[in-house]
């Protein structure tokens, strides 16, 4: 027979449990912006420093950061016209002078 667990112990797991969301590692899956350094499936663990802060605000390229988990979602929007990620990356593709 399976031990129950404790409500403490209930609590702890829910924790850890949110602590993996919150640690949970992002990709870069615009197009690489080779001047600046960041190439596309570049992962980021944690917060933005201010390099990259500062190149999400240059380029508009915010929603190009994407968890993990949710890459193949990613990779899919990117290819469907008419997305904001689609948007985004042909916007950010025109600017370093792509099509």
């Amino acid at each position: 027979m399976a031990k129950r667990k404790t409500s403490e112990e209930v609590e702890v797991s829910e924790k850890v449990e949110e602590k993996k969301v919150e640690a949970e590692a992002f990709v870069y899956v615009g197009p690489t912006l080779f001047n600046e350094g960041l190439n596309n499936g570049t992962v980021f663990a944690g917060e933005f420093d201010n390099r990259l802060n500062a190149l999400v605000e240059k380029y508009g390229i915010s929603c190009l950061f994407v968890p993990v988990s949710k890459l193949g979602l990613a990779k899919q929007l990117i290819k469907k016209n008419g997305t904001i990620e689609n948007i985004v990356f042909k916007k950010t593709l025109n600017k370093l002078g792509g099509k």
